[in-house]
């Protein structure tokens, strides 16, 4: 966060300070005895000559707060929530910034358009992703099949009857399995 007026930046949860959030080591308990909310914000914990409010008695048990010097507060201006790039630099927050930082900046692979493309179905994508691969699976008997064995036993020249069965999945139920 960028501290502009410090109303609208949380003093416990939000990412203000080199030492944020403060949650992490002052306690909901002591925030509440010495007078505070967990929704106080930054601009609460100063008073008017610019000095913090917190009790002095926090200085002893949580040494880090001696180092957070008070923000110069901007009473007519909104704070400003900022993101920070992995090289470290600060840049306004924006969807599109936030996407570009966490998204995977692999090398574009030359089928992803055949297997994902607008008018796609998601089901049919993956299991032309999958034969794509070489490994179809059929999911019901549990048993890997291999692309190359889904022709097998289909010969024009067969003279086994068609009984509507497709060789792989067995029209009759055992009485033992159960469902």
């Amino acid at each position: 966060m960028s501290i502009q007026s410090g109303c609208q930046t949380n003093a416990w949860s939000d990412n203000w300070c080199s030492c944020s959030p403060l949650r992490h080591f002052i306690t909901p308990h002591a925030i509440a005895n010495a007078g505070f909310n967990l929704s106080t914000t930054v601009a609460e914990l100063i008073n008017e000559v610019g000095q913090w409010r917190w009790p002095q008695a926090w200085f002893d048990i949580f040494p880090v707060l001696i180092n957070i010097a008070p923000p110069q507060l901007l009473v007519d201006m909104d704070d400003r929530c900022r993101w920070k790039y992995l090289d470290g630099n600060l840049h306004h927050f924006r969807s599109w910034e936030v996407w570009n930082t966490l998204s995977n900046r692999d090398d574009r692979i030359g089928w992803a358009d055949s297997v994902w493309f607008s008018q796609c179905i998601p089901r049919h994508s993956f299991h032309l992703w999958t034969c794509s691969n070489g490994d179809f699976r059929i999911f019901r008997n549990k048993k890997p099949m291999k692309v190359k064995d889904m022709n097998e036993g289909l010969d024009e020249d067969s003279e086994e009857e068609d009984n509507g069965s497709d060789g792989y999945f067995s029209d009759k139920v055992s009485s033992d399995e159960e469902f």
